[in-house]
């Protein structure tokens, strides 16, 4: 009988098998991978919002700076009737908030407000780093539209800003007023100008600031502009000697006019210090002010630190404090005489800003 002649069984293999059988194979491969695997990890890019495109159209629409007239019929008249109505009730406004961004400064601010009245409510944000700024104002309907506008809104919280400076000019400096100094010839200095000059017939603006190459480009700018004679002064002294209003739009840290030179029957703009690291004047010289405003007494009372400090040394009440929108209600006279000495402590409120974003928005619809 044949013996049955066996055939050699074929070992099949899988991957494990082999890496069991060849180790040194199996630990270059690991190397490799744990290799490869570390690189990707420093290079990869990382996104906590992934980019992705949306069915956006964006719409840039210039304001150019406004003459005279636009500034009253445009922004200044809505941003009036938005502070009358933080007065009558019909309007509410939050203080700004800050949050810190880093260790080494820098702060989100939020600002928001409500005007039922109109059918609007919003706020202001913005982020403060090195310096530089970008302002974005969000305006939403109260009546169901949902969200109406987001616009970047550096120019327009500018001429936001020289709006406010107006409107207290109109309702505190004596209506005679012939003369003004502006202390700052930034950009902010520009619409404080056109605001003041749309709601005065001045004979004479002076201005001053520490770099004379800045004051004397402000000054041949805006005569052009507006077809009035400005006039560069080479100290504050100069420019606010005999002048019936002052407008201090700055950043300064320190007082940059003396007490000296708050003289009888003016009325003084603080537009510049809407934080308690600032100051344009001394808060000693608080006392000498028969009126003294603010636009929102709760901001006030953390954030202007000429009126922080007044207080905290008993020179003024926070009683003694009133709220701009008060005078244009007219529940309360701030002028009473043409001798009285006027503040205004201009911080910049949310429903301002609210008010001048619904005129843009209404402007394109």
């Amino acid at each position: 009988m044949a013996e049955k002649q066996e055939h050699p069984k074929v070992r099949k293999e899988g991957a494990i098998a082999y890496m069991a059988r060849n180790s040194i194979a199996t630990n270059l491969l690991m190397i490799v991978l744990i290799g490869a695997g570390i690189w990707t990890m420093y290079n990869i890019q990382k996104e906590v919002f992934p980019q992705f495109q949306l069915d956006f159209v964006e719409v840039n629409v210039a304001y150019p700076g406004a003459a005279p007239e636009e500034v009253e019929q445009g922004i200044l008249l809505p941003v009036e009737e938005a502070m009358k109505s933080l007065s009558t009730g019909k309007g509410f406004n939050s203080p700004r908030k800050r949050l810190p961004t880093s260790y080494s400064g820098g702060n989100l601010h939020f600002m928001a407000a409500s005007w039922p009245e109109k059918g609007i409510a919003g706020h202001k944000s913005y982020v403060v780093t090195k310096g530089i700024a970008t302002f974005v104002v969000i305006l939403y309907s109260t009546e169901g539209k949902g969200l109406l506008a987001i616009i970047e809104a550096n120019l327009l919280g500018q001429i936001r800003t020289g709006a406010a400076s107006g409107l207290a000019s109109k309702y505190l400096a004596n209506n005679n007023s012939k003369k003004l100094a502006v202390i700052g010839s930034g950009f902010q200095a520009e619409t404080q100008l056109e605001a003041i000059v749309s709601q005065l017939d001045l004979d004479e603006v002076r201005v001053y600031s520490r770099t004379k190459d800045k004051r004397e480009s402000f000054a041949n700018k805006m005569s052009n502009k507006l077809g009035i004679n400005i006039k560069t002064c080479n100290s504050s002294e100069e420019a606010t000697n005999g002048c019936d209003i002052i407008s201090l739009i700055t950043n300064s840290s320190t007082p940059v006019i003396s007490d000296d030179q708050i003289n009888e029957g003016i009325h003084i703009n603080a537009a510049g210090g809407n934080s308690w690291l600032r100051s344009e004047i001394s808060s000693n010289a608080i006392n000498k002010f028969d009126f003294v405003s603010c636009d929102d007494l709760e901001q006030a009372k953390i954030e202007c630190k000429e009126l922080m400090e007044a207080t905290e040394k008993g020179i003024i009440s926070w009683n003694n404090v009133h709220e701009i929108s008060s005078v244009i209600d007219g529940k309360i006279k701030g002028r009473t005489k043409s001798q009285d000495i006027t503040l205004y402590e201009s911080l910049g409120i949310a429903i301002q800003d609210i008010a001048a974003a619904k005129y843009v928005y209404d402007q394109l619809n």
